[in-house]
Order: structure tokens, then C-alpha cells, then sequence
């Protein structure tokens, strides 16, 4: 009975998952992991809406949060669904109840065997409006800086081999972004790509045509439209060293006049071992040189990344883009040698992050909402360490985004009012193990946002948590902690000056 139960749950999953594309469920196989957990975490804050210290509140907040992890596989079904709801109970204003979802939903089929394929993905996320609002650090923060958001991609392709010297793939993406805010992020995108790759199998030399078509169409703000065309030429020094040249024309209408630019570029990629890439890109673009670096390294217990770009991006891009430089990256790639399997990989990581308190995501995808397309330029890096008693980690960023589209006055948007946005964040935390069943962290993060100008807008946040946790069973975990953090708003009239102190406790179960 349990069995079917479990059965029926991830068919209904995986249909919510696809139904928005309107295919139907694929046939299921038999390897299925569903995972529920609870948790439960009560806190008391002196400022429960993160204003000024002349109105700030106190509140006791309740936090409610099941959770279900679902993974399935089969010979030609793959689906992964990580939801994470939490229901926020407020004792002193019960209007201010709410429901915040968490959900990353991924799910692919063959359509045809070996021939045409189908992806979905649906994301919720909690996201910052502004960057010069206040910056929750906290579910239980209530105020008008954050919103929910959401992004639904389904994505049919085909992919074949055309007369046994080249492979070729053709795909379809038709995107939604939604927000409960009143944001110009809110559009629909339609991206028609595809690649024809030589196989280069004992060959030295080997080549790449690709073409993209991307149009978007937003409720507020500048529809926009870019084309590419391009041609790349590698040659293979050795398997673990390779160079290319690139050159092809583009086009976009991002200055509301059809414009076309002739682009060219180089780069190069090393991967002398299975622990150490490095990569660096080069390419003249319509906006003038863009650039792709990155490189990372792993040693025993420590692992390191660092990534550097600059290129033009969308907030639907920013939305679901993977950082390559997450702390859950970080000890992803410490524990690939013990887990090879990706999906057992990531439960363990999820349970170590969950045991020693280190947020999976401290670098934030998206600083702010905004329809334009920005020129960004973003640096960012992290590091992971765990020890016999001791787990570091540490990240930080830098990201600049300048608009490059209009944006419509009637949106409320930092590209519209400030131009030019710059982000630079750090954030490190320490977790010791006193025993077996018990540890300490210690976070501190820092964060400054700056617009350009002769006036600019300037805002700084810190926190500092403590928190000590206690390991009751191999599935469930309690944690009684303490955090203060400060917020100088700069005397703009989006954020007053604001502190906050808290005291929480919480109780979490796997079932």
C-alpha cells in the first residue's frame, strides 16, 4: 500500500512538471527515490519587518516546513523534484501569515528513441526586488524587498549523427517569469537553437556551426529580439589541451534599431588531471571584448573555484543559471571520489549542509528584477575545506550590471534608477565538531551595493549568526542559534538605516 501510494505521488509530480507543456507522462520505471523530511523552527526577532529602530516590532514567528525529495529514473524517463514549502505563523499579527515556496523541478523524456527529446523545468524561488531595499537574510523578514518568483521552461530538441562526421542537435525553449511583485521581470522568452558538431575521434582538428534566435516579450519594458551565427575551429595540442578561433555575425535590436556587429574570438581549455580545469575565452562582441575565465582545483579535503565574465544576460538567464562557485559546487566536488553517482552525491551534500548549518546557496543568482538586458560583468569564487573536526568555507562576489535595453517608467527598477548597479558580497562560515553528535558554526557576511553617478545610491549590510547544533538520530537534527545584522540604507528613501537581533531554535527530521 505504501508502495502505490509512493507510485501514485511521483506520477502526479512528474505531470505538474510536464503538464504546463501539455505532453503526457511518459510510461515509469521501477527506480524510484521519494525522500520526505520536516522541520519546525521557532524565532524571536526585535524587527520583524526590518524598519527603522523608532518602528521596529517584536515577534515570536513559527516556521513550518515538510519537504520531499523525489528522483526517478528509467530507461528513457528521468525526473528530479526538490519542494520545499514553509508556512510562516506570526503570534503577535496573524495577517501576516503567509506560505513561501521553495521548488526545483527537472524532468526529460524520449519521445523517440534516440532522436527527439523533451525537457521541463519549473522553479520557485524567493528573489530581491531591489538592490537598494532591505536585504532579508531570514524567512521570517517581512517586507515588500522580496518576492516570490517563478520560471517554467519546456524545451523539446532533437539530436542525431548526420553521415557519420558530425553530430547535430535543434531545440526548441519557450520560457515563462512570473512574479507576485509588480516587476518588469514578468515576460515570456522563445529561443530557437542548434549546433552541428564534427566527431573528432583520432582527429586533432575538429569544428562547430551553432546558430541562436532568442525573442522576448515583457508586460512592462523594451520587447527584444538577438540572432547568431557562428563558426569555431578547434585543435586538439592533446587530450587534455585544446585551443579554438571563432568568428560569425550577430544581431539584436537592443537599442530599438535592428543592428548587426561581425564577432571573432579565441580561447583555450587545460585539464591535466581529473582534480584541476582551466579555462579562458576571448571574444569581440557588439558591446566590445567579452570574456569567459574560470578555474578549479581539488586537493585532499580542500576544493577551490573562481570564475570571471563578461557578457549580456537576462534576468531569465540570471534566474536559472547553476553557479559554478556555490558551496554546494565546493563539496559536491570533494565527495565525488566517495560518491560517483550524482544523485547519491547530492543527498550527502544536502545532509552536510543540513548538519553543519552552511547555506547551499550563498551566492545570490539574481541581485535585483529588472526587464533590461544588462551588461554584466561578475567575478566570483568560493572555497571548501572539511577537516577531521573543522568544515571552512568561504565565498564572494562582484557583479556589476549596467542596462543595455530600456526599461518602462512604470516599472519600478534599479537598471531604470540607477543605471549602473555594482554588488560585492562575502560571506565565511566555520563549523567545528565538539563530538560526535554535536558542533558550533559561525557565520559573518558582508554586502555593499553601489549605483554610478555623481549622487550614487549606497547600501551595507552585515550579519553575524551563531549556532550550535545537535545530531538526536541519524535523521534528525536540532539547532538553537542567535544573529544580529546591520543595515545602512544611505539615507535613500527605498531603505532606512534598520538592525535586527534574533534568537532561534529548530528541529528537523528525515523520514
Amino acid at each position: 500500500r505504501v508502495r502505490r501510494r509512493r507510485a501514485l505521488l511521483v506520477r502526479v509530480a512528474w505531470a505538474v512538471v510536464l503538464s504546463g507543456a501539455g505532453l503526457a507522462p511518459p510510461s515509469f520505471a521501477e527506480n524510484w527515490r521519494i525522500q520526505p523530511s520536516v522541520s519546525v523552527r521557532e524565532t524571536w526577532t526585535d524587527n520583524v519587518t526590518l524598519v527603522s529602530s523608532s518602528q521596529a516590532r517584536s515577534d515570536f514567528v513559527t516556521e513550518v516546513s515538510p519537504s520531499v525529495t523525489v528522483q526517478g529514473r528509467g530507461s528513457r524517463a528521468r525526473m528530479d523534484i526538490d519542494y520545499r514549502p514553509t508556512a510562516l505563523l506570526y503570534a503577535r499579527d496573524s495577517a501576516r501569515n503567509d506560505l513561501l515556496n521553495m521548488l526545483n523541478a527537472s524532468g526529460a523524456f524520449e519521445a523517440i528513441e534516440r532522436f527527439l527529446f523533451v525537457e521541463a523545468r519549473l522553479q520557485i524561488t524567493q528573489q530581491t526586488v531591489s538592490a537598494f531595499g532591505p536585504q532579508p537574510t531570514s524567512n521570517v523578514s517581512d517586507t515588500n524587498n522580496r518576492t516570490e518568483t517563478r520560471v517554467f521552461s519546456v524545451s523539446p530538441y532533437i539530436k542525431g549523427i548526420a553521415g557519420g562526421l558530425a553530430t547535430y542537435e535543434a531545440r526548441y525553449q519557450a520560457s515563462a517569469t512570473r512574479t507576485q511583485a509588480d516587476a518588469g521581470v514578468q515576460g515570456d522568452t522563445r529561443v530557437l537553437s542548434g549546433n552541428l558538431t564534427s566527431i573528432t575521434d583520432f582527429a586533432s582538428f575538429g569544428w562547430i556551426v551553432d546558430f541562436r534566435d532568442a525573442r522576448s516579450d515583457f508586460r512592462s519594458g523594451q520587447d527584444v529580439s538577438t540572432q547568431f551565427l557562428r563558426g569555431t575551429v578547434i585543435y586538439h595540442f592533446d587530450p587534455e589541451l585544446w585551443f579554438f578561433v571563432r568568428g560569425g555575425r550577430e544581431r539584436n535590436d537592443y537599442s530599438q534599431v535592428d543592428r548587426s556587429f561581425t564577432t571573432h574570438g579565441v580561447g583555450v581549455e587545460w585539464a591535466p588531471t581529473g582534480r584541476t580545469r582551466i579555462s579562458a575565452e576571448n571574444e569581440k562582441r557588439f558591446f566590445g571584448w567579452g570574456h569567459r575565465y574560470s578555474f578549479r582545483h581539488r586537493t585532499q579535503g580542500v576544493s577551490y573555484s573562481l570564475l570571471a565574465t563578461k557578457e549580456d544576460t537576462t534576468n531569465l538567464e540570471q534566474l536559472t543559471r547553476n553557479s559554478v562557485s556555490s558551496l554546494f559546487e565546493r563539496f559536491s566536488d570533494l565527495l565525488s571520489a566517495q560518491f560517483p553517482d550524482p544523485q547519491q552525491r547530492a543527498e550527502q551534500v544536502r545532509q552536510l549542509l543540513t548538519r553543519t548549518g552552511i547555506s547551499q546557496e550563498p551566492i545570490p543568482q539574481a541581485g535585483f528584477l529588472t526587464s533590461a538586458v544588462q551588461l554584466e560583468r561578475r567575478i566570483e569564487g568560493s572555497v571548501a575545506l572539511i577537516g577531521a573536526r573543522n568544515t571552512w568555507t568561504l565565498s564572494a562576489y562582484h557583479r556589476n550590471s549596467q542596462p543595455l535595453t530600456l526599461v518602462s517608467d512604470a516599472v519600478t527598477s534599479d537598471a531604470l534608477a540607477a543605471g549602473e548597479v555594482s554588488e560585492l558580497g562575502i560571506l565565511a562560515n566555520l563549523n567545528h565538531r565538539l563530538s560526535a553528535q554535536d558542533s558550533i558554526s559561525v557565520l559573518a557576511s558582508w554586502q555593499r551595493n553601489r549605483s554610478a553617478g555623481n549622487d550614487p545610491l549606497e547600501t551595507i549590510s552585515r550579519r553575524i549568526e551563531l549556532t550550535a547544533t545537535r545530531q538526536f538520530s541519524p535523521s534528525t537534527n536540532g539547532s538553537i542559534g542567535f544573529r544580529t545584522g546591520r543595515f545602512d540604507g544611505g539615507g535613500i528613501a527605498v531603505a532606512n538605516d534598520y538592525r535586527e537581533n534574533a534568537i532561534f531554535g529548530a528541529i528537523s527530521h528525515q523520514f
